[in-house]
């Protein structure tokens, strides 16, 4: 549910169970995004290539992929370096973000 036109509500919020305004998550693929932890590796900059309930993310350093729950990745999340392209709507799932085929 968005805010009406009026109120106090930033655009592009939800309102929560409790009343509660929250800004909705803009995380697209292709995002470059620093966390609060650096990797083993020593990287700390990170990839967003699966989006959904979990944020899949491949380091930029040794290209090792995981999955965080949504939740835990805005927490962990410090800055967005570089935004992914804007995706438009097409109705269909946005998937994970794959090289292209070589075939």
């Amino acid at each position: 549910m968005t805010a009406a036109p009026g109120s106090d509500a930033p655009t592009g919020s939800t309102t929560g169970s409790r009343g509660t305004v929250r800004p909705l998550d803009d995380t697209r693929l292709g995002d470059h995004v620093r966390m609060r932890k650096s990797h083993p590796c020593g990287a700390d900059t990170w990839i967003v290539v699966r989006v959904g309930a979990d944020i899949g993310l491949r380091c930029d350093g040794c290209a090792r992929k995981v999955l965080l729950p949504r939740h835990a990745f805005r927490k962990q999340r410090k800055a967005v370096l570089a935004r992914g392209p804007e995706q438009p709507d097409t109705g269909a799932p946005t998937g994970v973000l794959r090289p292209p085929h070589a075939g």
